[in-house]
């Protein structure tokens, strides 16, 4: 309990320190997009993980694998149907799939479909 606190006050301040990242963005998509999603995504050596999303409004995202417990903040962008997230500093880049607003869906790190997923993997929801 208190390590699932702890880690939702961390993603809060990380999305608050990020909300003057960018003051140009697409206001109907980042409200769209808007929120604190939970998923289970995925380790560097594939394993499942718990994993929470939060994007904001001025398309900054704070991306925190609970078991991994460190925060990697950047900035997100839609085109078409795909989410990405490009880290600040380290150059990593996550993919979504975003279907319907609310839900995504974690894409491998070329943009495509998880090749034979976990069970449970890759689906985020906003909460």
């Amino acid at each position: 309990m208190k390590k699932t606190l702890a880690a939702t006050v961390a993603a809060a301040l990380g999305a608050l320190m990020l909300s003057g990242c960018s003051t140009v963005a697409d206001k109907e998509t980042t409200l769209k997009w808007a929120g604190h999603y939970n998923g289970t995504g995925l380790t560097m050596s594939g394993e499942g993980q718990p994993v929470e999303v939060t994007l904001d409004q001025y398309q900054c995202f704070v991306y925190f694998p609970k078991k991994q417990g460190e925060l990697l903040t950047g900035f997100y962008s839609l085109k078409g149907d795909v989410m990405e997230l490009k880290t600040s500093g380290e150059g990593r880049t996550f993919y979504f799939r975003t279907t319907e607003p609310g839900r995504m869906e974690l894409l491998d790190d070329e943009g495509n479909p998880v090749a034979n997923p976990p069970e449970g993997c890759c689906v985020f929801e906003r909460n």
